[in-house]
């Protein structure tokens, strides 16, 4: 949803960043210095320092709309800290944290039961439903149920052919 909104909207913002929260976000943002100040004397500084600096320009009013991605955040807390609270900047987070503060507008993202997963799984591929139900009820657990995973993983099992089990 994340990048499907950064996909319909990228007019609206003159910068757009993603940070992988699966990652350390003091390297990530440091990055992102990288990216906005390129020249060789500011590279030198320490990611603390660079990653420092991007959270203070990211909260700068006078900026253009900018647009930061926060995704797979673990929980509020790990990205409290890294979040513009002023500025000119829009936030998105990414997480499977259901738990937010009150005032963080959520948008829920709902999964499939797992009949409905698994026949998505035997339907999309055009397997037989008694050959591979155990295989697709396997898989469909792994991916949590999650309606885009399902479906990529079903266009993957296609595109390699029969001869590949779910």
């Amino acid at each position: 949803m994340a990048r499907q909104y950064a996909e319909k909207f990228w007019r609206c913002y003159r910068q757009m960043f993603w940070v992988d929260c699966r990652r350390s976000l003091e390297a990530e943002f440091a990055a992102i210095h990288d990216i906005l100040r390129p020249e060789p004397e500011y590279l030198a500084l320490k990611d603390s320092d660079k990653a420092l600096w991007v959270r203070a320009e990211l909260g700068q009013s006078e900026r253009p709309l900018r647009l930061l991605i926060l995704d797979n955040a673990e929980d509020e807390a790990s990205v409290a800290a890294w979040t513009p609270k002023t500025g000119n900047c829009h936030t998105i987070i990414t997480s499977r944290f259901a738990h937010w503060s009150p005032g963080i507008e959520t948008c829920p993202v709902w999964v499939l039961e797992p009949g409905p997963a698994r026949e998505l799984l035997l339907r999309r591929s055009g397997r037989v439903v008694t050959d591979e139900a155990a295989e697709c009820d396997t898989l469909a657990e792994k991916l949590e149920y999650l309606p885009l995973a399902l479906e990529q993983a079903v266009a993957f099992v296609t595109e390699q052919g029969a001869g590949i089990p779910v």
